[in-house]
């Protein structure tokens, strides 16, 4: 794994100097058990994965079994295992944490512990995804304007409630949530819909 950028790292020094527990006990850096989670995440987003079982090939792998040679050149391919065909130690740990299941009948589930830890990966990984599928001015312009930000800003912003308004806390919510997603004036979706 390449060394991150100096001057990314003193901005960011809690993600690359913080340490993760996963489901397994095993202790590792967060960076790299988000990246090597993301890696999985990625290879099950592709359907040629479910036609050669490349999820039960790996975590056979990391149990210590031997498997064929050509689902372990697929996995050297896809950087899930070593030039030598052996997983690095975090990725064994987070296959071991993560994949769930019997025989080939297998899926993924978060690896980590902590609610900080799987938000902080989750939101990285967030990040790279859509930056990865999308072109690039429309996933920068993306990340920079966060709608779900927006909403939050609006509902802390929102006055306090009237008198009335104690007496049906429900419909004081409702109104709040209709408030906060209503667009914005300059809005490309232009004006909400009219109420039926």
């Amino acid at each position: 794994m390449s060394e991150p950028d100096p001057s990314i790292t003193q901005k960011f020094n809690f993600w690359y100097e913080r340490t993760a527990i996963l489901a397994n006990g095993a202790v590792v850096p967060l960076v790299e058990a988000e990246d090597r989670f993301g890696r999985l995440q990625n290879l099950l987003r592709r359907r040629d994965c479910m036609e050669w079982d490349g999820l039960y090939f790996l975590r056979e792998v990391c149990l210590g079994r031997p498997i064929d040679p050509e689902p372990s050149a697929t996995l050297v391919h896809e950087r899930l295992l070593e030039p030598d065909g052996t997983p690095d130690p975090v990725m064994c740990a987070v296959v071991l944490a993560s994949v769930r299941g019997c025989g080939r009948e297998l899926h993924l589930d978060s690896p980590f512990t902590d609610s900080l830890d799987r938000a902080l990966a989750e939101f990285v990984h967030a990040r790279n995804m859509i930056r990865s599928d999308m072109e690039t001015a429309p996933a920068e312009a993306f990340i920079q304007h966060d709608p779900v930000e927006d909403g939050l800003k609006r509902l802390r912003n929102a006055p306090p409630p009237p008198e009335d308004r104690l007496k049906d806390p429900k419909s004081y919510v409702e109104d709040l949530v209709r408030r906060a997603n209503k667009p914005k004036p300059d809005s490309p979706d232009g004006p909400p819909p009219p109420p039926k």
